[in-house]
């Protein structure tokens, strides 16, 4: 195989996993919007900054942080994202009034908000804890609540590690099951680009509609992208599932089959398959999860790459 043949085979598969990605991180994000995963992973990394019920239930009730809430905060459904000054003024603000005594002149400054943290502490409080260093170092409340801040947005870097980590389990799930159902196989698609000239042209098209394309493409369009590669002869999807069938006597379209001639159909082509042919199958199913699982934007990058690459060089900013 050639240098030249090796890169678009590359380019290829770089689009087949590019399209999948557009299915399958919709599929996945709308799946963690139903769930509210993102906001149930901010309630448990709250909870893990605010371990002392009492001080959490008020950050979480305080109306600078409530308000972000669709209800009761304690029962209703978490909020995907809390600005970090929010959380910063309502932690401030409930140590602040626990450590005042009720019916005193209220001070909400650097000194008041220093008291009440080294009153945390003297309590065991994690909060108190967590927040010594920041205050102790703090001049003004303005630098007491910017360290609170970066507190804050330290831990939620923490917690969008965990959503990232589990949003790729759950995009590789995925995507195994539409490279199952839709037979999106690596390896039959390597073999495929490595010998048909035909398809590696059709794939480099669209490689370059891709790259002139937005990144938010629509649903019909990737739909349509995918007819016209399987109709150049990418192997993908399974032909027992042909909405026609020639006959064999008079070489005409038979007319649509019903349910049971596909089921048939389709039985008598599994059944066909032998047993290496199968681990071959399922090894591709599991590239092409693995594949998926990187995201779309890393397989558009790729793409727009080798497109470069091919061509002369980046196309001139249209004059103004």
């Amino acid at each position: 195989m050639s240098v030249s043949i090796f890169l678009q085979v590359i380019l290829g598969l770089a689009v087949v996993y590019l399209l999948m990605c557009m299915f399958t991180s919709g599929t996945q994000e709308l799946v963690s919007r139903l769930l509210n995963q993102r906001g149930k992973y901010l309630r448990e990394n709250l909870q893990s900054l605010l371990p002392d019920r009492w001080i959490y239930l008020r950050v979480i009730n305080h109306p600078v942080v409530s308000g972000l809430y669709r209800d009761v905060p304690a029962r209703g459904v978490p909020p995907s994202y809390i600005p970090s000054r929010n959380f910063a003024q309502a932690l401030i603000d409930v140590l602040v009034c626990r450590h005042q005594s009720v019916g005193s002149a209220p001070a909400y400054d650097i000194d008041a908000a220093r008291a009440a943290v080294y009153d945390a502490r003297n309590k065991d409080l994690a909060a108190g804890h967590a927040l010594t260093p920041i205050l102790a170092r703090a001049k003004t409340m303005e630098e007491a609540l910017s360290g609170v801040e970066k507190w804050f947005e330290s831990s939620t870097a923490r917690l969008s590690g965990w959503y990232k980590a589990r949003a790729q389990k759950l995009l590789f799930l995925i995507g195994l099951g539409v490279a199952v159902v839709l037979n999106v196989d690596t390896i039959q698609i390597t073999q495929a680009l490595s010998a048909s000239e035909s398809v590696r042209t059709a794939v480099s098209q669209a490689a370059e509609w891709h790259v002139q394309a937005t990144s938010g493409a629509d649903a019909e369009a990737v739909r349509n992208e995918l007819n016209q590669l399987a109709q150049a002869g990418l192997p993908v999807g399974y032909a027992c599932l042909g909405s026609q069938q020639r006959s064999a006597t008079t070489g005409t379209n038979a007319g649509s089959p019903d349910l049971a001639t596909i089921i048939n159909r389709c039985r008598g082509n599994f059944e066909k398959i032998g047993t290496g042919e199968w681990v071959l199958k399922i090894m591709g199913w599991l590239l092409t999860a693995l594949a998926t699982a990187l995201g779309a934007p890393f397989w558009f990058d790729l793409v727009n790459r080798f497109v470069n690459l091919r061509s002369s060089g980046n196309r001139p900013a249209p004059a103004t």
